[in-house]
């Protein structure tokens, strides 16, 4: 068990990647916290599996703030971050023309801001304590045209911007 005795962050581990993520690292041996938004039911499911290893915290990642606090309350919790997971992602249903600021913001908020505040945030901890790994998960493009917000916060590459139809 190569996480044994590990301390993990991921963020949205209540369902989908960020579930099985939290599960995987479970059944390595890690012990987990991890953030969710609104499933709470998911979230426990989750702790249910292994609580003495794992920890849930409702966090909002659109507000800074919350970002942050998430990051000291998971150091508080674990006593250390061994690897973290920039896991969570927000989206936009607009169309890339009808898109408003206000949606744009949203999405950049949690896609690109927040991850990049924790991983700050965490890097400096890893630095102080001799670790360092850390994850984010960009996927390659979105699948569907009204997502554009999304994949312009997920994919933020100088030459990568392609126009979705739609």
């Amino acid at each position: 068990m190569r996480l044994k005795g590990k301390n993990v962050l991921v963020t949205g581990g209540a369902n989908g990647i960020g579930r099985a993520l939290v599960e995987g690292f479970l059944g390595e041996g890690a012990s987990v916290v991890f953030s969710y938004l609104n499933d709470r039911d998911s979230a426990e499911c989750v702790v249910a599996q292994a609580p003495e290893q794992v920890l849930a915290l409702q966090c909002n990642l659109g507000d800074r703030q919350q970002a942050r606090e998430l990051v000291r309350s998971a150091i508080h919790t674990l006593g250390s971050i061994d690897v973290m997971v920039n896991n969570v992602g927000a989206f936009s249903r607009h169309a890339f023309v009808d898109l408003t600021d206000a949606a744009l913001d949203e999405v950049m908020q949690v896609n690109l801001h927040s991850p990049f505040l924790m991983t700050q945030a965490v890097a400096r901890h890893m630095i102080e304590h001799g670790t360092r790994a850390a994850s984010s998960i960009f996927p390659r493009s979105a699948p569907y045209a009204p997502e554009a917000a999304w994949s312009i916060t997920r994919r933020p590459r100088p030459g990568s911007t392609r126009f979705p139809k739609g």
